[in-house]
């Protein structure tokens, strides 16, 4: 794969970032197989999120040997093992690239998780500072209940004192 290349999906073709979303793409070319063969990107615009391209580098490849190419048959067609084995070798890359995607989806999720629970940790932080001024308050009002009440009843037996 190419440096400046990315992939929508695993196992998916590669898709240039040089891409012009200007380019005519209305013809549909179904083989997608060359180097520079892309599918249209109207097609699959659902597709390409930010979550599916990789943002870091992928991984270099881990102990790949080149084995020779095998030799097609009389027929033209190559032995079932090397087909079973490039299936194998396929799926296997794809596996990973999966994996590696998943993993940096999760470490995605809990990026945001974090700053969320940051946010809401400051947020309750806040509200608990407002309910204890608010409690204060509560307790100052109480003691001017108290205080004015207490003044209303002296008041009253003072002047129903006086009269009587």
């Amino acid at each position: 794969m190419d440096d400046n290349s990315t992939t929508s999906a695993p196992g998916a073709t590669p898709i240039s970032s040089t891409t012009s979303p200007g380019k005519d793409t209305s013809v549909f070319n179904i083989s997608w197989g060359g180097s520079n063969d892309k599918p249209p990107l109207e097609l699959h615009r659902e597709e390409i999120t930010l979550s599916a391209i990789p943002t870091k580098p992928l991984p270099k490849p881990r102990g790949v040997r080149r084995l020779p190419e095998p030799e097609p048959g009389e027929d033209g067609s190559l032995d079932e093992d090397t087909l079973k084995r490039r299936k194998n070798t396929h799926a296997a890359r794809k596996s990973r690239l999966k994996k590696l995607l998943h993993i940096e989806h999760l470490e995605n999720q809990i990026k945001e998780l974090q700053s969320e629970n940051a946010q809401l940790v400051l947020n309750n932080a806040l509200l608990e500072s407002e309910k204890k001024s608010m409690a204060a308050r509560e307790q100052e009002y109480k003691k001017r209940i108290q205080y004015l009440e207490e003044v209303v009843r002296m008041s009253c037996h003072g002047v129903g004192g006086n009269t009587s």
